[in-house]
């Protein structure tokens, strides 16, 4: 890549007196072998030629492309921030969107081996090689000829001169109907009405670009034009003269939003559970915007009650959904039944409380499950239980409340301990500290407390 940077900004046109205009459109092809060549252009353009110049040629354009390299799971995604980065140093790769409506290919599948083919490609000009009127679109096999200039002395169109046929004064395009709601958005069915102003004309005809794509259609006189589903159109329309030659166009942007507001909220659960729950609002149309909850979709109940939900869609309708959170056992009697799950009764057991790391003596009924973190439970005979000798031999609950700052287990040369054993230990007889994070694979070797503890390991000497 290094060798073909330098050539290109060295070669020389055939004229001899320029080096030659190149460019070239990468980003898309995730094959080891495309990635490998991305990167290595990449890396090479970073570090600069010569004496750390920025490269001039070849043009360098980085199609981005929801699904292969723009969003963090997509496959060349890593690719996509080395060439911001290489940006920010050299200016380029410059950016072209493969998302926009313009440059959408109706064949394109990520699947495609050959979905190059449908890709659009620019030049370094900025100019874009894409459409063609007389076949399939595709940027494959184009490009400019040259520049030329031409001179225009004198034209004639059939018989008649230039300056002698008469400018074509262009239609006009009225909405005679419709109701409109906020930001230009329509919320009924638009009727449009186009007048030919040229008394002269030959005839005047419109196109629809939009959600539905109208070839030209010509307009006859009385005749009106009806919008009926949702969408943003440019309706275009122009006259054509009697020599043949037409006016310069009008057009109208239509915006439709006809669609009222569906809200649907689903729960992360509905049963009776001790966990929060999660309300989450979803709607049957894009362009809604959530105007409380910081503009969030989800609401999570820690208590029984309700919560609205506000929104307002892009034509300023209003609406509102209440969730409820009905389902979320709090009482005493829910954290018992949370201890009991594990298949035997340490309650009735009289096990071993440990309450935020200190040995309770209490009865567990005086303890608010509102105020309950996480519950561990240790049945008898195992390590953790042991570790307690003869305190834990009918097994050991480890409850951590809200008000806690510590969900640590502390393991003291393979024995469990409390944070104030921990602390007792004079600091000239630690040999060394090692801590896991909660959730990673060591701290898991512990078993399900690795899952919401981080385990500080004490050795002494």
């Amino acid at each position: 890549m290094e060798a073909f940077i330098h050539n290109m900004n060295t070669i020389h046109s055939r004229g001899g007196n320029q080096v030659v205009f190149s460019s070239i459109n990468y980003g898309t092809d995730d094959s080891p072998e495309g990635r490998c060549i991305i990167r290595e252009m990449l890396l090479s353009t970073e570090e600069g030629v010569g004496n750390g110049e920025t490269p001039i040629f070849p043009i360098q354009i980085w199609k981005k492309k929801r699904g292969i390299n723009y969003l963090p799971e997509d496959k060349n995604y890593d690719l996509y921030k080395l060439a911001c980065r290489v940006t920010a140093k050299r200016f380029f790769p410059n950016f072209l969107n493969l998302d926009a409506t313009f440059n959408q290919h109706e064949k394109w599948k990520a699947d495609d081996p050959n979905r190059y083919y449908y890709e659009v490609a620019t030049m370094g000009c900025r100019t874009r090689v894409f459409a063609n009127r007389h076949g399939e679109k595709t940027s494959i096999g184009r490009g400019n000829l040259s520049f030329t200039t031409v001179n225009l002395v004198k034209i004639v169109y059939g018989e008649y001169e230039l300056g002698k046929v008469k400018e074509v004064e262009k239609p006009e395009i009225k909405v005679v109907n419709g109701q409109q709601g906020e930001n230009e958005w329509y919320t009924t069915d638009v009727e449009l009405e186009i007048n030919q102003k040229e008394e002269q004309g030959k005839k005047t005809v419109y196109k629809i670009k939009g959600t539905e794509e109208k070839e030209e259609t010509q307009i006859e006189e009385g005749q009106k034009i009806t919008i009926d589903k949702d969408g943003i159109y440019k309706v275009i329309a122009y006259t054509y003269g009697e020599e043949g030659n037409k006016s310069r166009i009008t057009y109208e942007i239509i915006k439709v939003n006809k669609t009222g507001i569906e809200a649907t909220i689903n729960y992360s659960t509905t049963e009776s559970t001790t966990d929060p729950v999660i309300a989450t609002v979803t709607f049957n149309k894009e362009g809604i915007k959530i105007t409380n909850n910081e503009g969030k979709n989800t609401y999570e109940f820690t208590e029984n009650g309700e919560f609205t939900f506000e929104y307002v869609d892009e034509a300023g309708r209003i609406g509102s959904m209440t969730a409820n959170g009905n389902n979320i056992n709090k009482s005493e009697k829910a954290v018992k039944r949370e201890v009991e799950v594990s298949n035997f009764d340490m309650l009735n057991s009289k096990p071993l409380i440990i309450l935020d790391g200190k040995e309770y003596t209490g009865s567990i009924d005086d303890i608010k499950s509102g105020d309950i973190n996480s519950i561990n439970v240790y049945k008898p005979g195992s390590d953790v239980a042991n570790a307690y000798g003869e305190k834990g031999k009918n097994g050991v609950l480890k409850i951590f409340t809200k008000a806690s700052k510590e969900n640590i287990l502390y393991v003291v040369d393979g024995k469990s301990a409390t944070s104030q054993e921990v602390k007792d230990i004079a600091p000239s007889k630690i040999s060394n500290i090692v801590v896991l994070k909660r959730g990673s694979k060591a701290a898991m070797d512990y078993g399900e407390v690795g899952k919401t503890h981080d385990i500080c390991i004490v050795k002494t000497k």
